[in-house]
């Protein structure tokens, strides 16, 4: 993952890095076919290539750890939904009315512990520089 991005802010050896996020046809031509925005979004990068306020940079992340981040933020939450789903559903099981209902909202609950896991988790990576500034592209310090 390579991105292009203008440092907007700094402090000690992170740079809050502005870039443009492409939209859903990737990008090129939304101009013209006006059929998607593109946003912008603020990262968080490790600057150990001293970029200042006003440079253009290139961000990059390794790609196996964000991966694992990724799944670790999707899975962990989905994983907590779906047992809680099937094993209320399998415990009450045409014991109780509405089981079904009784079911989803353990899956719910499971929902709430799996984002309170990652949450707890999220803490450790973010010391972690998953994603730094690579190199100076241009900018107002040339």
């Amino acid at each position: 993952m390579a991105k292009n991005g203008m440092v907007i802010s700094t402090k000690d050896t992170k740079a809050s890095v502005l870039i443009v996020r492409a939209g859903a046809c990737g990008g090129e031509g939304c101009s013209k076919c006006g059929g998607c925005e593109q946003k912008t979004q603020v990262i968080e990068c490790a600057n150990y290539v001293n970029a200042k306020v006003g440079d253009n940079v290139q961000i990059s992340g390794d790609n196996k750890s964000m991966v694992k981040y990724t799944a670790l933020l999707y899975l962990v939450p989905l994983s907590f939904f779906l047992i809680g789903i099937i094993a209320a559903y399998t415990l009450l099981a045409n014991k109780v009315n509405n089981f079904e209902l009784i079911s989803f909202c353990v899956g719910l609950v499971g929902l709430l512990i799996g984002y309170i896991i990652v949450k707890y988790i999220d803490k450790k990576f973010v010391d972690k520089d998953l994603v730094h500034i690579t190199k100076i592209i241009g900018g107002i310090h040339e």
